[in-house]
């Protein structure tokens, strides 16, 4: 019986293919080939599409490029058979949707709570640093004004005992951010829950206006974040507090130098663009990456595989808010009931039905090599889409697609 030549690649290659490019990776040492070249993108086509993951070709197609480089870098190879031989696939060329995510997310009834391992608690949205610290989550001047809860409600003592019970039943090593707090109330939540994590999040302004508060972080050696806006605030302070960890707004260049040397300096700086009516481009430099970039990222493997299941951006958090609502991102204004929360949060959760999961599925991203390499969405990112200011991150990009 007459025998044909078949090609296949090897199933630790990862397989991307679009329009206008072909992505291929050696998932055990990272090295990534692209290619743009019709034959190739053709040849990439038939063989996502063939179930056996093996096609068919001619001598002369082993002079086309992915398949001359898959077989000098070992991704793949010829063999000739009487009828078409099966080569089993890479199993992160399979992982997407919903499904992928149920099969992957290895979860029972008693370790789910696990999963929720930081909540930001609100505790008076009158102060000052809720608003701040909300603009440096979200990356939005005008983020505060998306309506997440009444601007003069704030929580009590009893409020406080209450959510972090609940909190901590879910999950008793959860991480708890407190924000707009005075002294008064810090001082009870650490005198009322010694064993529970709590960061409280402050700015420098108000670290100025409350030396008790200021002591009292320092006398219990807390960690806690500072917020800081480098356009107002004196930044001299001890480098060597191990224990601060620094939020900064950076709206343009010069903010974003100062951070660096305050970076090179020894501070733990958590650098939070902050996108304002005037600074668009500046952001979007900012969010902006390069195809070698992404061709470099070391353990494509395990960013592949993040990246097609959820949004390592907001997974694992919540939003607590006074009057009991909370959210899994403050990219919705959809706040739930927190009397609800741990039966609403097993049913998101299985069905991985909420922001959690909310990864690159936009309409030029689904056509590109690249979509799974590229970060997850951000908040930034996802307010320059709504108003139709950014279609891709790939700077100066136009076959990336």
């Amino acid at each position: 019986m007459e025998r044909s030549l078949y090609f296949y690649l090897e199933p630790y290659v990862y397989l991307k293919n679009s329009k206008k490019g072909l992505l291929l990776i050696n998932l055990l040492d990272d090295k990534a080939f692209t290619f743009e070249d019709s034959k190739s993108i053709k040849i990439g086509k038939q063989l996502l599409s063939s179930h056996k993951r093996t096609i068919q070709i001619t001598k002369d197609d082993t002079q086309i490029p992915i398949i001359d480089s898959a077989i000098r870098y070992f991704m793949g190879d010829t063999l000739t058979a009487i009828s078409q031989p099966l080569q089993f696939d890479s199993e992160i060329n399979n992982v997407f949707g919903k499904d992928a995510y149920r099969k992957s997310i290895i979860y029972s009834n008693y370790n789910i709570g696990r999963y929720l391992t930081n909540c930001t608690i609100f505790a008076d949205m009158a102060n000052q640093d809720c608003y701040d610290y909300i603009k440096l989550i979200t990356g939005i001047e005008e983020s505060y004004n998306k309506g997440y809860c009444d601007i003069s409600s704030n929580m009590n003592e009893n409020d406080i005992d209450a959510y972090i019970q609940e909190l901590v039943a879910i999950n008793p090593d959860i991480i708890l951010n407190i924000c707009g707090l005075n002294s008064a109330l810090l001082d009870y939540i650490l005198s009322h829950f010694p064993n529970v994590s709590i960061n409280p999040i402050v700015s420098l302004r108000a670290l100025q206006l409350n030396p008790n508060m200021r002591n009292l972080i320092k006398e219990k050696q807390l960690r806690y974040t500072l917020l800081l806006d480098l356009s107002h605030d004196n930044y001299a302070w001890d480098v060597n507090d191990k224990l601060c960890s620094v939020s900064v707004k950076i709206e343009n260049n010069r903010n974003l130098h100062i951070a660096n040397k305050l970076i090179e300096q020894g501070h733990q700086i958590n650098i939070c663009p902050v996108l304002n009516s005037t600074n668009s481009d500046f952001i979007k430099s900012l969010l902006s990456i390069s195809r070698e970039e992404l061709l470099n990222i070391k353990n494509k493997y395990r960013t592949l595989k993040i990246n097609n299941l959820i949004n390592s951006n907001f997974w694992g958090k919540l939003y607590l808010f006074p009057t009991g609502k909370v959210c899994y991102s403050l990219n919705n204004i959809q706040l739930l009931e927190f009397n609800l929360l741990y039966e609403r949060y097993k049913t998101d959760f299985l069905n991985g039905t909420f922001e959690w999961t909310l990864f690159r599925n936009f309409t030029k991203c689904r056509d590109c090599m690249f979509q799974y390499l590229c970060p997850a969405p951000n908040y930034i990112e996802i307010n320059l889409r709504e108003n139709n200011q950014i279609e891709c991150l790939i700077s100066n990009e136009e076959v990336s697609t």
